[in-house]
């Protein structure tokens, strides 16, 4: 039951999983309770062509107490339609919440226990070793990718077209910006450490604030003219990737349409590489309604990166796909006279 950890906001609901007799799992589906009826638990297995030598079940009831009873009579409902059908039964379950401490009974063998930490079973950590766990909050990502009070891009437009030092110097803030971030994580930062946790994190929402200060607006501005820079502030992020991620979702959150967009795209690449690709497809997915919004027409403006990891999607290659493009970072970076650490694409070799 645990190891459904990839499935949001499990509550008031049936879970069956097909499992094949080799342990391994061959589909799982989700019904909501209040959908739930007679007509639905037949409808379940009609057609199905489930060989009860290769093929069993497991049905989970999740209902708390005022769902009590309609989980039962799920239950008995799926356990009879799946015996008409000829399909084995392992196990008819009810918990009332899928979350660690949590008691669960099997209905039919009178067993029961307490589930272990979802994020901590092993199909989690699996799951996190290559990349895709554990599943974030839904509301966490939201707030997160929450647009704020648009930055005026007109000025710094106006300051692009007369300073030919306007990259160079955007760029080199921008560096300042995470440099100042990420050492309010040092333990030795500000007098040893003694004044305290919650002033690190005010200095951090100052940084953040900060940016509407003008660098937002200046960075809106830099990434729809110049492919370099946009390379440029992956090569920045080098120097700490969770720390840029944030920052740059923050410039992006003070953005509209195509410079939104190239920001968005910018930090999908950085998620991706920090083995959070449930935020990165967050960030690729409001990066094409950016575009939208602006345009109308997904195809013609969608930045490269966003298409690329698009592309490198329908082919499960989004991570490396990411990893490539941070390399060259570093590389833009100091044709703006910026060094960087460069970042390693062969780390196990």
């Amino acid at each position: 039951m645990s190891a459904t950890y990839g499935v949001p906001n499990l509550e008031h609901c049936i879970i069956i999983a097909v499992i094949h007799n080799d342990g391994t799992m061959h589909s799982i589906g989700v019904i909501n309770l209040e959908e739930f009826d007679n007509a639905a638990a037949v409808e379940i297995f009609a057609g199905r062509s489930l060989d009860s030598e290769e093929f069993a079940i497991r049905v989970v009831a999740v209902a708390d107490a005022d769902h009590a009873a309609q989980g039962v009579f799920a239950l008995d409902a799926i356990t009879g339609a799946a015996e008409r059908a000829g399909i084995s039964l392992l196990n008819v379950i009810m918990t009332p919440k899928i979350a660690a401490g949590q008691h669960w009974t099997d209905l039919r063998t009178q067993e029961y226990g307490i589930l272990p930490d979802p994020a901590m079973t092993a199909p989690a950590i699996a799951a996190i070793v290559d990349g895709f766990g554990p599943l974030p909050d839904a509301e966490e990502i939201t707030r997160l990718f929450t647009e704020i009070t648009p930055a005026d891009t007109d000025h710094a437009r106006t300051t692009q077209r007369d300073n030919p030092r306007f990259g160079r110097d955007t760029l080199h803030e921008v560096r300042k910006t995470i440099v100042e971030y990420l050492r309010t994580y040092d333990p030795d930062w500000a007098d040893g450490g003694v004044i305290g946790a919650d002033f690190a994190a005010d200095e951090r929402t100052r940084l953040l604030d900060n940016t509407a200060e003008g660098l937002a607006a200046r960075i809106g501005v830099l990434v729809e003219v110049s492919g370099s820079a946009r390379d440029a502030l992956l090569g920045l992020a080098v120097i700490d990737i969770p720390t840029a991620a944030r920052i740059y979702t923050h410039i992006a959150n003070q953005l509209e349409g195509i410079h939104r967009a190239h920001m968005l795209a910018v930090a999908a690449v950085l998620y991706h590489v920090d083995g959070r690709p449930f935020h990165a497809r967050d960030a690729l997915y409001r990066c094409g309604l950016a575009v939208l919004g602006e345009s109308g027409h997904l195809s013609e403006t969608m930045p490269v990166i966003g298409r690329a990891l698009l592309a490198a999607a329908r082919a499960n290659v989004e991570t490396d796909t990411a990893r490539r493009f941070l390399a060259l970072g570093p590389i833009a970076a100091r044709r703006f006279g910026i060094e960087t650490p460069d970042y390693d694409l062969y780390p196990a070799e």
